[in-house]
């Protein structure tokens, strides 16, 4: 009896540890599924073969794959193009090390970088043996992208502040070089004792240097309406030969010092010279480009080649300059970018002549080609299209005068320098001139003396600004003509719905008298000025 009951017993404590072992077993499998099911990432459970056990809906949902696709199957079967990084991380977790990375990148199936946090684990069964891994990843890819876009951008802003920082300083020198010749030459010409060939010689310098300060000033101005998106063509009709030959003819002078051939091949035909266009973006076209390759050519040619093709004006330079650098190519067009910079420089200049160049022709909807050789020389191709039909011109509004008649002009200037500079361009026998400090005086004048035939009109005067005075004077003689003058940026559009001509200070001699020849005779003055 005893012995039954002792094999009793025995096989009572056995049953009890099998349920006790088992209970184990289901207490670590709820724990496993536990810590898979309470965690919001991608996880999965490997047996040591590195086959699937378990698996994670967000797991499945990164990975874009199913239950079915993946359980059971080995993890390098599923993803064939894990890199060794990961497989090494496998093998040591299988040893019983945890394995873990903050930030990881990847190339995923579609080619694309991925960036993830992981960590490999061991996992144990009931008897404390390694039974596999456990992979843990959290997709980084969104936050990894900010956190470069925003170190990009830190670094971005400071080179940008960087450039500008050399602009100013480069900016500050190429205003105070010309304006040093101005100041000087002015006090000197101011001496009595100079003699008239020097005094000539002197008023050449500065009126070269004068040009150069104004060049340098409308670079800066136009740069500033183009990062403020304001560029606006104005299309005229003009003879687009008779314009490149004036800008190259201002650098025949240097290229022959520098011992440059200057080549222009002109192959538009006089039927087709005649186009429809932006003249002023042209221009600036034609001088930055040409100023540009004379600047960085020392010695060899200088050509020039144009035509056109269809509705499309093609011109092109090609230069045995110093050639730009192919990491430079893409950059050099970009705003206060120099191929030097310090001042050590070779070569001046405010570095904008490019990206108002780059940027003009892409505002007349064309292209522009850059090909260069560092040391072989630079060439520049650029297409506009353009029309060839003729603006239809408006009826002269000359008046129409006897050859003895004296002519009355009305300037309406509240700075008394311009009014003098105005008038001593102005003033002769047949030219009478009148003078209004500001707007309303201009009015009152018009009201009172028919005799005025033509007004020089400041936009900006005190009382009453020059458009308003403008309009008030249209009501009453329409058929005067008012050109407008100003420094400022002005929109055309809307000044020529006011005025009937606008000129832009700095005001030239030649220009403001062949402006006023379309309204009034005065021919002494403009055979004088062509002189």
């Amino acid at each position: 009896m005893s012995s039954g009951r002792e094999e009793s017993d025995f096989n009572k404590e056995e049953a009890e540890a099998k349920s006790i072992e088992l209970e184990r077993k289901l207490s670590h499998s709820y724990y496993l599924l536990q810590y898979i099911i309470e965690h919001d990432h991608s996880i999965a459970v490997l047996d040591r073969s590195l086959r699937y056990m378990y698996v994670s809906k967000r797991f499945l949902s990164d990975y874009k794959v199913t239950e079915t696709e993946i359980l059971g199957k080995n993890h390098y079967e599923v993803f064939p193009t894990l890199p060794e990084k990961w497989k090494e991380a496998h093998r040591k977790a299988l040893s019983g090390e945890v394995v873990s990375s903050d930030e990881d990148s990847f190339v995923n199936i579609n080619g694309n970088y991925e960036w993830v946090k992981w960590e490999c684990r061991p996992w144990y069964e009931a008897d404390q043996s390694i039974g596999g891994i456990i992979l843990y990843t959290e997709t980084i890819t969104k936050y990894k992208e900010a956190e470069i876009e925003l170190t990009n951008a830190k670094e971005r802003a400071e080179e940008s502040n960087r450039l500008k920082t050399a602009f100013l300083q480069n900016i500050s020198h190429e205003v105070r070089t010309p304006l040093n010749s101005i100041v000087g030459f002015a006090e000197l010409l101011a001496d009595p004792s100079q003699s008239i060939q020097k005094r000539n010689s002197f008023s050449k310098i500065i009126s070269a240097n004068s040009q150069k300060l104004i060049r340098i000033i409308s670079d800066v101005i136009e740069i500033s309406q183009i990062q403020s998106k304001q560029l606006k063509v104005v299309m005229s009709e003009f003879d687009i030969v008779s314009l490149l030959y004036k800008v190259a003819d201002t650098f025949r002078e240097l290229t022959q010092l520098k011992g440059i051939d200057f080549i222009i091949d002109q192959k538009i035909n006089v039927e087709e010279a005649n186009i429809v266009s932006d003249k002023g973006k042209i221009e600036k076209i034609f001088f930055h480009l040409i100023d540009n390759a004379v600047k960085f050519t020392k010695r060899g040619t200088i050509k020039i080649e144009t035509f056109i093709e269809g509705q499309d004006f093609h011109f092109a330079i090609y230069d045995t300059g110093i050639g730009i650098e192919r990491e430079k190519q893409e950059i050099i067009f970009d705003p206060f970018r120099q191929l030097e910079t310090g001042l050590s420089r070779n070569y001046g200049g405010t570095g904008l002549g490019l990206t108002i160049v780059k940027a003009f022709t892409e505002s007349l909807k064309g292209n522009l080609t850059l090909k260069s050789e560092e040391n072989s020389g630079t060439s520049i191709l650029i297409n506009v299209p353009v029309s060839l039909e003729s603006i239809e011109k408006p009826e002269s509004k000359k008046q129409k005068t006897g050859k003895e008649e004296t002519n009355t002009i009305l300037i309406a200037e509240d700075e008394y320098s311009n009014f003098k500079y105005l008038y001593e361009v102005l003033h002769s026998e047949k030219l009478e001139i009148i003078h209004a400090n500001n707007g309303k005086e201009a009015v009152d004048i018009c009201r009172r003396n028919d005799d005025i035939k033509m007004i020089l009109m400041d936009l900006k005067m005190p009382v009453m600004d020059g458009t308003t005075a403008a309009k008030q004077i249209k009501e009453f003689r329409e058929e005067l003509p008012i050109i407008a003058q100003t420094a400022y940026i002005p929109d055309e559009e809307k000044i020529k719905k006011v005025f009937d001509d606008l000129i832009a200070k700095p005001i030239r001699r030649s220009d403001l008298l062949q402006m006023i020849s379309r309204y009034i005779s005065i021919p002494d003055l403009v055979s004088d000025s062509q002189h």
